[in-house]
């Protein structure tokens, strides 16, 4: 298995935060068919080959996950996309 791991600062609230997370949230659901559910601050998601967790807190967002073969083939394509929709959602 693969790993992602990005840590990010944002300057939004934390309703905020997890407001456009949630959108993002629901971009993949609608266009990769992921599942995803909150507990707390934390976003869980999952999919056929990928499953991880977008975690909000005050000042930062954590997204991790865990890419299983064939799907970590395609990493740095997936961490590359990941980094640039947290870059364009997320000002610190």
């Amino acid at each position: 298995m693969s790993q992602i791991y990005i840590s990010k600062k944002h300057s939004c609230s934390n309703s905020e935060a997890k407001e456009i997370a949630d959108e993002i949230a629901l971009t993949l659901s609608e266009n990769y068919s992921i599942d995803y559910e909150w507990t707390d601050d934390v976003l869980y998601f999952e999919r056929s080959g990928v499953y991880g967790q977008i975690e909000i807190s005050k000042d930062n967002i954590l997204v991790q996950a865990e890419l299983s073969f064939p799907v970590n083939l395609l990493q740095g394509r997936i961490e590359a996309e990941i980094n640039k929709v947290v870059d364009a959602h997320f000002s610190a």
